[in-house]
């Protein structure tokens, strides 16, 4: 699918008013925001072609980031939990043609990601973590 006119190509970055205690919350509002509303909102007009009918969603995904970030099902202390974790609840939104037909590649960064983060081990990768956010940790 195609727009009549191109978006913009910069990264966007939110950070929604939540506390850095209030996972549940952030995690609840990235998945409505990208299952929900990008895949309900349109694009502007301008940037369609009169025939074309299209969501947000077709273009763009949301990828949270929280400083209590926590995979279900893995133990509480695994190191993997860094992967997306930040100073500060995040939302990066992210163009879908950015990532269109890497699944392979997206799965082999997460695995080669799991594997260095369980080499560092919790302890390491929590001293690495607090040493680069100074005073903002929260976890």
């Amino acid at each position: 699918m195609s727009l009549g006119r191109t978006f913009p190509r910069c990264a966007r970055r939110l950070a929604p008013c939540f506390e850095p205690e209030s996972f549940p919350e952030f995690y609840d509002f990235v998945v409505w925001l990208d299952e929900e509303y990008l895949e309900s909102a349109s694009p502007p007009s301008e940037y369609l072609s009169e025939d074309e009918d299209c969501r947000l969603g077709d273009f763009v995904i949301a990828a949270g980031f929280h400083p209590l970030w926590s995979y279900s099902g893995e133990d509480p202390s695994a190191p993997v939990h860094f992967e997306k974790r930040s100073p500060f609840p995040t939302v990066s939104l992210v163009y879908a043609s950015a990532i269109d037909g890497l699944e392979a590649s997206t799965i082999k960064i997460g695995e080669h990601n799991r594997k260095v983060l369980t080499e560092l081990g919790e302890e390491k990768v929590q001293q690495m973590y607090s040493d680069v956010i100074g005073d903002n940790a929260s976890t």
